[in-house]
C-alpha cells in the first residue's frame, strides 16, 4: 500500500478504532490495486464512518471500494483523481467527488 494509506490505517489501529484482525488480507489487496488517491479516499471514508456497530468491517470497506469504482471510473482508469467540491458541509461521507 502507498505510504499515505498505510499511515491512515496505522493511525486507526493506534487509536483503537480498528483491530489488527478486523480486515481480511484480500481487502488490503483490493486497496493496493487502486491508484493511491482512490485508495486514500476509500480509507478516509471507511475511517470517517462510525464503525462501532459494523460487524463485518471487511465487507463494509469492500462496499466503499465498489461505490468509488462506480462513482469515479475515469480516475480508476488512470485519469485525473477526484477532487472534492464544496459539499458535505464538513461531513466527509457526504462530500461529492467529481
Amino acid at each position: 500500500l502507498p505510504e499515505a494509506v498505510q499511515q491512515a490505517m496505522r493511525a486507526s489501529v493506534e487509536a483503537g478504532a480498528l483491530g489488527p484482525a478486523d480486515l481480511d488480507p484480500s481487502v488490503i489487496g483490493a486497496l493496493a490495486a487502486l491508484p493511491e488517491a482512490a485508495a486514500l479516499i476509500c480509507v478516509k471514508r471507511f475511517l470517517a464512518a462510525d464503525l462501532t456497530d459494523v460487524g463485518n468491517k471487511t465487507g463494509f470497506l469492500v462496499g466503499i471500494i465498489a461505490r468509488l469504482r462506480r462513482e469515479t471510473p475515469a480516475a480508476l482508469a488512470g485519469g485525473p483523481a477526484p477532487v472534492a467540491i464544496a459539499a458535505g458541509h464538513g461531513d466527509f461521507n457526504k462530500t461529492l467527488w467529481v
